[in-house]
């Protein structure tokens, strides 16, 4: 309201939109804001709206947590709050009125998670210099590993659930030629049977140049992490059941949350059909960390859980199971950012969700769905000329 009567000083019915130089001299002349931002931190009193701009009808992209504390880049005055609105790091505004100062520094960013009882991370590609084609063993007594690309009295075994860079592979004569052994080093071959193979993806439909993305292999049940058209991260997954199929697309994450209860998780699935796609079951209310959802309409999303024998197979009821550790990894990853503090991201058009390719061989090139498609339609009408990064 201060902000409309200064412009009223200036213009009292502009049928135009205003120059920019005559909005910044009436923003110029507002009061500053009252809320001081040169503390080490600012601490909410209550859990607090995180706002896209510095206005209540703004989107909200996110909460932070009672008592948490943060770092302020600035402030600026304008509707709905006394104090003035604080602009967070990395993104995001916060009404001055719902925050104290402080003089203890900002919450410290989380950790990275360790693997926890089921004892198994992904792999991170960046650390071992590596990259694709990379095999993860899934076999509970290990694969042998061979001196040559047919069965042979075994030199060594791979663990269950190793991981492994393939140098080439075996193929057999059937049409189209199926895998059947990976070669891993100069003399030594293991069975195809005995491992997933996790070869670089086809980049998926509303890619953005440069931007981090998931893709999801539904019949291999492998996550892969791309920056760009560079793989960092990889692992297994467990995807839906025959009769309760994670859905094939290509989506955005659109609600991340730190940790949620399992009542509030059904009441985002907000399901339409028979509740099938709901986090694993852990019991009546049993909080859940990291959770990732980019379906909205039937909470299909990417949830930590720790029987790690199902890793490698489809066991769910729609959802995408991870390890608790890859979980916590994911969270920090994607997109939307956030920081210490947040107990819950959202993404919207302007500041968008990771994007998840969720593929198989009944449908390997899925197309856009849900608010995904939404940003690709803003893309295109920001930028004419804004085309997807040609398929390797």
């Amino acid at each position: 309201m201060a902000l409309m009567l200064a412009l009223g000083a200036v213009c009292a019915c502009a049928a135009e939109p205003l120059p920019p130089e005559v909005l910044a001299g009436a923003r110029a002349a507002l009061p500053p804001p009252a809320i001081a931002t040169h503390t080490p931190s600012l601490q909410a009193r209550a859990a607090t709206a995180i706002m896209l701009a510095p206005s209540p009808d703004s989107k909200r992209i996110g909460t932070l947590a009672a008592g948490a504390r943060v770092r302020a880049v600035s402030a600026v005055t304008g509707d709905g709050c006394v104090m003035g609105w604080v602009l967070l790091e990395p993104r995001g505004y916060v009404c001055g009125d719902l925050l104290d100062t402080s003089n203890e520094p900002p919450q410290a960013p989380t950790p990275p998670a360790k693997p926890g009882k089921q004892g198994f991370a992904g792999y991170d590609l960046v650390t071992a210099k590596t990259s694709l084609p990379i095999a993860v063993v899934v076999a509970p007594g290990g694969a042998p590993v061979w001196a040559a690309s047919a069965p042979a009295r075994a030199l060594r075994r791979l663990p269950d659930r190793a991981f492994v860079p393939v140098l080439q592979l075996e193929r057999n004569a059937s049409k189209p030629p199926t895998a059947v052994a990976y070669r891993i080093s100069e003399t030594e071959w293991i069975s195809a049977r005995h491992a997933r193979l996790i070869s670089a993806a086809p980049v998926p439909p509303g890619y953005i140049d440069g931007e981090r993305w998931l893709d999801i292999d539904l019949d291999a049940q492998t996550l892969a992490a791309y920056e760009g058209l560079m793989p960092v991260f990889v692992t297994l997954v467990s995807t839906g059941l025959e009769a309760t199929p994670t859905p094939p697309g290509v989506f955005r994450i659109w609600k991340k949350m730190v940790v949620a209860s399992s009542s509030a998780l059904a009441e985002v699935a907000r399901p339409v059909a028979p509740t099938t796609t709901q986090p694993p079951a852990r019991g009546a209310d049993e909080a859940i960390a990291w959770a990732q959802v980019f379906v909205p309409e039937t909470g299909v999303g990417i949830y930590p859980w720790r029987r790690r024998a199902q890793f490698g197979t489809k066991a769910s009821r729609g959802g995408v199971w991870i390890s608790e550790a890859d979980a916590g990894w994911l969270y920090q990853w994607t997109a939307p950012a956030h920081a210490p503090g947040w107990s819950m991201s959202a993404g919207v058009i302007e500041s968008p969700g990771t994007l998840i390719q969720l593929r198989s061989k009944k449908n390997p090139t899925p197309a856009l769905r849900g608010y995904a498609l939404a940003v690709d339609e803003a893309q295109l009408a920001r930028t004419p000329a804004y085309m997807n990064v040609a398929k390797p």
